[in-house]
């Protein structure tokens, strides 16, 4: 009977003794993530596509339902320059340094591979995942990375371009 009061009286007072007030043991939790570390994070699928698992679209059909392929890996074909990709000739803005177009798709390259399209545009087939400008937007601007000739910046979608291949043209 002594020995069973001894242990109910060792374990009350390892219980109240448990419950001080002294420094806390639990680990501080970690700061939240940056701005930047976010946008990383959101990025980090941008350019997994392959012509393998695209799904081949149509520009027209693209551009008319541009949201419902948001982060959809595709495949599509159109007159690129190194921002923005638009069906034809006819839908290219006459200015180089133009705001993108409404029917045309901001492009985000893996590399700078592609930088050659500022120079003129080309017919391309591009392989990439489509993502929303409005969510893009506003991680750029948190992340402080957002400048007026960012791709997303007149966009309703941008595509990330992870492969390429340029068709050669009569003035080629």
């Amino acid at each position: 009977m002594k020995l069973y009061r001894f242990a109910v009286a060792s374990f009350a007072y390892a219980v109240i003794s448990g419950c001080s007030t002294g420094p806390s043991s639990a680990p501080t939790p970690p700061p939240p993530p940056t701005a930047a570390q976010i946008l990383a994070a959101a990025s980090a699928g941008d350019f997994t596509c392959t012509a393998a698992n695209a799904a081949s679209i149509s520009f027209d059909k693209l551009i008319g339902s541009a949201r419902l392929y948001a982060d959809k890996c595709v495949r599509t074909k159109g007159l690129a320059s190194f921002r923005f990709v638009v069906r034809d000739a006819a839908t290219m803005p006459a200015q180089k340094d133009a705001v993108i177009p409404h029917s045309a798709i901001g492009l985000y390259w893996r590399d700078d591979v592609m930088r050659k399209l500022d120079t003129g545009p080309q017919f391309v087939e591009i392989v990439g995942r489509i993502r929303s400008c409005d969510a893009r937007n506003k991680l750029e601007q948190a992340a402080g990375t957002s400048s007026p000739t960012t791709p997303c910046r007149s966009a309703t979608v941008a595509m990330f371009v992870s492969q390429s291949r340029v068709f050669p043209t009569a003035m080629d």
